[in-house]
């Protein structure tokens, strides 16, 4: 469900990296870290009956300057997040939700909405007066839900093409005041 909610990305930049080893398998090991933005820590299930239903991935977007640097991944895999680069600087001081994922089969249901709230009163909770993310204007199911949420976009940058993204067009950096 994680890999899926990143339209390829993570993929573009592990698939194939280490021999042997799946994508989820890289991911695993950097998921597993603790005291990074990319870590469990900062993740939330949503669950049925011990069923995940959606997960939600958010942090503070200005700890992403204290990440350790991301190996083994070769220099030149990273053009795929150039854009982000980008885009990043719109949500300075913002809480930033990296992910959020819902099973196709529990689409429409609210879990997608009660997520990005879980991440609006984390934020809140922290003190934080902004929420950010960053979405593909071509998911527009995902576009359309983050308005209805207050989400406005302030800053758009084209997503490189790569064979594993799934999305092309603008990356969309959208933000709603948190309280």
């Amino acid at each position: 469900m994680t890999l899926v909610a990143t339209d390829g990305i993570v993929e573009a930049l592990y698939e194939g990296l280490i021999p042997g080893k799946t994508t989820a398998e890289i991911v695993e090991r950097r998921v597993l870290a603790t005291g990074t933005t990319g870590s469990y820590e900062n993740c939330w299930i949503a669950e049925q009956a011990g069923r995940p239903l959606g997960v939600l991935h958010a942090y503070p977007m200005d700890d992403l300057a204290n990440d350790p640097p991301n190996e083994p991944v070769p220099e030149e895999r990273f053009v795929v997040v150039e854009p982000f680069d980008h885009l990043d600087p719109h949500a300075a001081g913002s809480y930033y939700i990296n992910i959020v994922a819902v099973q196709p089969e529990a689409q429409g249901q609210g879990i997608g909405s009660a997520l990005i709230a879980h991440a609006r009163q984390q934020a809140e909770e922290r003190g934080f007066t902004t929420l950010s993310l960053i979405v593909f204007e071509e998911n527009q199911r995902a576009v359309r839900l983050y308005k209805r949420l207050g989400f406005a976009e302030v800053a758009r940058h084209p997503a490189v093409a790569h064979p594993l993204i799934r999305h092309g067009g603008d990356l969309l950096m959208m933000l709603v005041p948190v309280g």
